[in-house]
């Protein structure tokens, strides 16, 4: 129920009530309404929430959930797994474990329960977990889970969710906040309408909110994120101390000015590193050659880490310290490089961001939230302003990729925070240029030389694995790209070029084999597709009620063409294809022309949320972008 990085330690002890032998019991799965199990793998029978503020140091929270488990799709609503570091703190654990019937079974202390480390891979990291597991499936059965948590900063309290994701339920959710009244409180509930009840008490002001029957929501084939429609409170404070330093985060220009306040005179370069800037820069022409300069220099010496220790997990190392001992976390290596393009006379800001390639947190303007967990760099411009991922080897200055691209980022300035936007990268940038050279013997032998051009998010996939090296991993990239029986790969060489702010690449690549082809007396019958203009997976539905969302736009063009060393005239070729729609086109074309057969083809895809009543239509054309060899022919008579 909570946010990942909020926790609290309780102060509330619930009373436990006992069923008498005539009632029946409380967790009894067969009392479930029938609405709360629809679409449902599992069902919050009951949460409490329950969070006290002592001061922005003291906070103490309390929870119990209670979950029925409807299927094996629901068991990870069974397991206890609950994150914690030195700064949250997980203090007390309990449970319960029931029958379908609602019947005790076993129960769960403290002293049960499981705790180690999680985060291996990273040099510095406090963050450990609890957990548990009843090692139980007879379906349905319920876990009633109380856990308590200590927080030392209110940083760390930001937002409540509801719900649990996708397929589940809730029939009851309450939640309790009580602060003291010198502690000013802002918040804003989403995705509800259910009131807001505020009290006070004294020096004490109390906040409830409580939801019941809160259908599932079914995980369709490209739904939106659950994230976008769960009911969720967030909350901001204008009292916050961390690491020694105090701040506010009630609005966005306050929580950008406390990591600033934060990470301040950490971005100062000892007088070699100065030199050493002004020696690469000093006869750069422009902006971003400074910054591919500096990158390039930063990649040469530093390498990435993960700090997760305490403080050190929002406060960064110096610049020193990062030249020094070459290494250095996300913020570490942005701070550093801020730095040395400080020094070069070119203003760049730290930007907080949520890295993932899944869909990012949705930011409200008016409800500031801790919804961050990666830091990179952004040099403002008039235009075509440069972000920087200063933990990658591979990106280029001026390119995100799906971990950070098309999402919101809070630049961290002297003036406050900025929420901004990052680059979208679509159909314009995500490109497939592509010519198939084909010359086909009487025997159907066949000479193929392909010449691509790849942008963007292609480009950049092709690069990763050109650049690993492995010979097997690059045959088997460059094998699937082409559909001949027994193809033979000749030769194959590749360019990485400069592009405007994305990657791009030029290919190379020539293979033997037999073509598709059934030669009968005079005839010729061809299955022409030896290559794909996107090799899409197909969702059907039924009947769809809610929009479908499209995250990845891209355009591909592929032109193919036969020589044939006979002379042949055409009897039946490919019909022409046009399927355009607001989420994308595709279309074919095939023409014959002087002793050559040419097909082109494009297939364009759109970003964006569109309404159920077009699925069908959007299968459609993913039919079409699917289309090979076992779809298509053409027929041709010897002269």
């Amino acid at each position: 129920m909570r946010s990942f990085l909020v926790v609290f330690l309780a102060c509330f002890m619930p009373a436990i009530v006992f069923a008498s032998k005539d009632e029946v019991p409380e967790y009894n799965a067969a009392a479930i309404p029938t609405a709360m199990v629809t679409d449902a793998h599992a069902v919050v029978r009951s949460s409490t929430t329950k969070i006290k503020i002592n001061s922005p140091t003291d906070i103490r929270w309390y929870e119990k959930v209670v979950y029925t488990i409807l299927d094996d799709k629901g068991y990870k609503h069974a397991v206890l797994d609950e994150h914690f570091t030195n700064l949250f703190k997980v203090t007390a654990v309990s449970g319960r474990l029931f029958d379908a019937g609602g019947n005790e079974i076993k129960s769960l202390k403290s002293r049960d329960v499981k705790e180690e480390a999680i985060m291996s891979y990273s040099i510095a990291d406090d963050l450990k977990r609890k957990y548990y597991d009843f090692h139980y499936a007879n379906y349905p059965f319920t876990v009633e889970y109380e856990v308590e948590y200590m927080v030392s900063s209110l940083f760390f309290l930001d937002d409540y969710k509801f719900s649990q994701g996708y397929n589940c339920s809730i029939e009851a959710a309450d939640f309790e906040l009580e602060y003291p009244s010198d502690i000013k409180l802002a918040y804003k509930l989403l995705h509800t309408d259910v009131p807001v009840a505020q009290t006070k008490e004294g020096d004490i002001n109390k906040l409830k909110v409580s939801l019941k029957n809160i259908p599932a929501i079914k995980r369709d084939p490209l739904a939106a994120p659950v994230l976008y429609k769960q009911p969720a409170l967030m909350l901001s404070f204008d009292k916050m101390v961390m690491g020694g330093i105090t701040g506010s985060m009630h609005t966005w220009a306050d929580y950008g000015r406390f990591f600033y306040e934060l990470n301040k005179d950490r971005d100062v370069l000892a007088d070699d590193a100065k030199q050493k800037v002004h020696q690469l820069t000093d006869t750069c022409k422009s902006i971003r050659s400074k910054v591919n300069v500096l990158f390039d220099y930063m990649k040469n010496n530093t390498r990435y880490v993960s700090i997760q220790l305490g403080v050190g997990g929002w406060q960064t190392f110096d610049a020193v310290s990062v030249l020094k001992t070459g290494y250095g976390d996300c913020k570490a290596l942005t701070n550093c490089m801020k730095a040395m393009l400080k020094e070069a006379g070119v203003v760049a800001y730290a930007a907080l961001i949520y890295g993932d390639e899944d869909a990012p947190p949705m930011l409200d303007k008016d409800a500031p939230v801790n919804a961050f967990n990666h830091v990179i760099l952004c040099v403002p411009q008039v235009k075509d302003t440069i972000w920087v991922e200063c933990t990658s080897d591979d990106l280029q200055p001026g390119y995100l990729s799906e971990f950070t691209h098309n999402r919101n980022a809070l630049l961290v300035t002297d003036k406050g925070g900025v929420l901004v936007k990052t680059p979208v990268y679509g159909h314009k940038q995500n490109t497939i240029n592509r010519k198939v050279d084909v010359k086909m013997n009487t025997a159907g032998d066949v000479n193929v030389a392909v010449s691509v051009q790849h942008s963007g998010e292609f480009a950049q996939k092709a690069l990763d694995k050109y650049k690993t090296g492995v010979k097997s991993d690059i045959d088997k990239m460059l094998y699937g790209r082409i559909d001949l029986p027994s193809p033979q790969l000749v030769n194959a060489t590749y360019e990485a070029m400069p592009a405007a702010g994305y990657p791009f690449l030029k290919e190379n690549i020539t293979y033997t084999g037999t073509a598709k082809v059934n030669i009968t007396g005079k005839r010729v019958f061809l299955q022409p597709l030896i290559s794909s203009v996107k090799k899409a997976g197909i969702a059907p539905l039924g009947t769809r009620t809610k929009p479908f969302y499209i995250s990845e736009g891209y355009a591909i063009t592929d032109t193919l063409v036969y020589s044939f060393d006979e002379k042949l005239s055409p009897e039946m070729l490919p019909q022409p294809i046009v399927f355009e729609k607001p989420f994308g086109k595709y279309t074919l074309k095939a023409s014959f022309e002087n002793q050559q057969l040419k097909i082109v083809r494009t297939m364009e895809q759109y970003i964006g949320e569109y309404p159920a009543n077009v699925y069908e239509e959007y299968l459609e054309l993913l039919g079409y972008a699917a289309l090979n060899n076992d779809d298509m022919n053409a027929v041709f008579v010897k002269q």
